[in-house]
């Protein structure tokens, strides 16, 4: 039985443990967060133990069978946390991007290299998605034959990039989504990196990637406008040349319109069923358990997440220098 806690119950920590409550291997025993406010009108609902102001030590203190931590604090409060469960002995299941800087990440890596015993894993939800995986799994079939290009978009919108702008680059942001699967879907790592953005706005990512089997991908990311209803704001097009794969992610299968608002319900990744969670993130958050309780392969590790971070600081100082910026 894995002994978990949280640390960052915001949206996605609450679905985790929520996840985890109806697991049977696994118990959620105690929450960390940051503000008093915030972490009880969040995680009250869940009855456990809840600490403030980031006092997760003590909750390590009080209750030391825990031997598994969930981390998703915000993306710029990732080291701290990190610090402190590898110091306690605690196998880590974290949030992407793990780091925002070399500085962080670098720190990370030597951690985990010193500390082989603890297992970490990244939440790279797509990988978890029954849509990236069926397209993976044709890819891996051969019915599009050799792949030589891949065009990605993976759009958002003013609104919901307000929380990070000015917190983090924004390479590091869902960028990182994109990096992962194409790693994943080519088992090739990249190569070289050129990345733009507008001196008029940098309300976008334009990305040119370079893998090492010589596949080239464009990875478009754009944080413009308002949220709209029906746009198509996510796509993967993997061109073969014997074919085509198209993931289109952009509509949720339930769209609810009225005079006021409209809501959107992406049955994909989160949604109760019966009393019982399914969709991409318990895909994934059971995966992980599973991993720790019966020793199964984990899907995606700390190595996945730190490659995925090396391109996004390579986007970056491509940017930055107006330079290709070769791995």
């Amino acid at each position: 039985m894995l002994k978990c806690a949280l640390i960052g119950p915001g949206r996605m920590g609450v679905n985790y443990a929520k996840v985890i409550q109806q697991n049977p291997s696994a118990e959620l025993i105690a929450i960390c967060g940051n503000s008093v406010e915030t972490t009880k009108r969040n995680a009250t609902f869940l009855n456990l133990p809840l600490y403030f102001n980031n006092q997760w030590d003590k909750m390590f203190s009080d209750f030391p069978e825990i031997n598994t931590v969930f981390i998703s604090t915000s993306e710029w409060a990732h080291l701290a946390p990190f610090e402190a469960a590898v110091k306690n002995g605690k196998n880590i299941i974290i949030e992407k991007p793990i780091g925002i800087s070399p500085k962080e990440y670098e720190s990370m890596e030597k951690l985990v290299k010193a500390h082989p015993q603890i297992k970490v894993m990244v939440c790279h939800t797509c990988r978890f998605d029954q849509r990236f995986i069926h397209a993976k799994q044709l890819l891996d079939a051969g019915g599009i034959g050799e792949v030589s290009y891949i065009y990605c978009r993976r759009n958002a919108d003013i609104k919901t990039a307000a929380r990070v702008m000015g917190k983090i680059p924004m390479s590091y942001w869902i960028t990182a989504h994109d990096i992962d699967l194409l790693r994943w879907y080519l088992t090739s790592e990249v190569a070289e990196v050129y990345a733009c953005t507008s001196k008029r706005s940098d309300h976008f990512l334009i990305v040119n990637l370079l893998f090492k089997n010589g596949v080239r991908a464009l990875v478009e990311t754009v944080w413009l406008g308002e949220p709209i209803v029906g746009q198509q704001h996510s796509r993967m097009d993997i061109e073969g040349k014997n074919g085509k794969i198209e993931i289109n992610i952009s509509s949720p299968s339930v769209v609810q319109f009225s005079s006021e608002n409209t809501t959107l319900v992406d049955e994909h990744d989160f949604i109760e069923v019966y009393g019982n969670y399914t969709g991409t993130t318990p895909n994934m958050v059971n995966h992980f358990i599973e991993v720790l309780s019966k020793g199964k392969k984990a899907a995606v590790d700390f190595n996945d997440g730190l490659a995925a971070v090396k391109v996004c600081e390579a986007i970056h100082q491509s940017i930055i220098s107006n330079n290709l910026i070769k791995l």
